[in-house]
């Protein structure tokens, strides 16, 4: 994962900054990467998908592999680690599909992490009955997505995830029961 001095550098170069329409990994530019204790209280993860909604496809394409409830309560935890930060693992706690406009992407949401964690459950695909709390930090994923239609430019696919505590033991399974999500 990269991080630019604005989210464009990014956007269609690779991590050797080639053109390339996928991109690669990149952090928000107002997101602080390091150490636990030096991470944004939501750090915002893009990359782009094939514009299929094909779980199989390159990049963040893969993140629509948590639309299959199997595969999401598989696949309780992320992995996300900073060269000054060590291993940090982040449980899921909402996948979903979402318009822009809705400020998932704030590095310091207006309301605090929790309030916007408690919005994100609302449009969440899966009820996975974890609370974030308002000193928790919270991990987003974003891609684009054609569920809308392939013109739309407007929607995006989400999986958020909450940091867990150093030492704390990830899950094996996640405990989800399938959600009504707002649209």
């Amino acid at each position: 994962v990269l991080q630019g001095m604005d989210n464009v550098e990014y956007l269609r170069r690779t991590e050797r900054k080639k053109e390339d329409v996928y991109g690669c990994y990149f952090a928000d530019y107002t997101n602080s990467i390091g150490p636990r204790t030096r991470l944004s209280p939501n750090t915002a993860i893009y990359g782009h998908s094939d514009l299929k909604d094909n779980p199989e496809g390159p990049r963040f394409s893969q993140l629509f592999r948590f639309t299959d409830p199997d595969f999401a309560r598989e696949t309780p935890v992320i992995s996300f680690s900073t060269l000054d930060g060590g291993f940090m693992e982040w449980e899921v706690f909402a996948v979903f599909y979402t318009e822009k406009t809705f400020a998932y992407i704030d590095a310091s949401p207006e309301g605090g992490v929790d309030q916007l964690a408690k919005a994100a459950q609302e449009k969440s695909l899966y009820d996975y009955g974890i609370t974030v709390g308002p000193g928790d930090k919270i991990l987003t994923l974003s891609t684009c997505t054609v569920k809308y239609g392939a013109q739309d430019n407007d929607h995006r696919f989400v999986v958020m995830a909450r940091l867990l505590p150093e030492g704390a033991e990830a899950p094996k399974e996640a405990r989800l029961t399938a959600g009504e999500p707002a649209e």
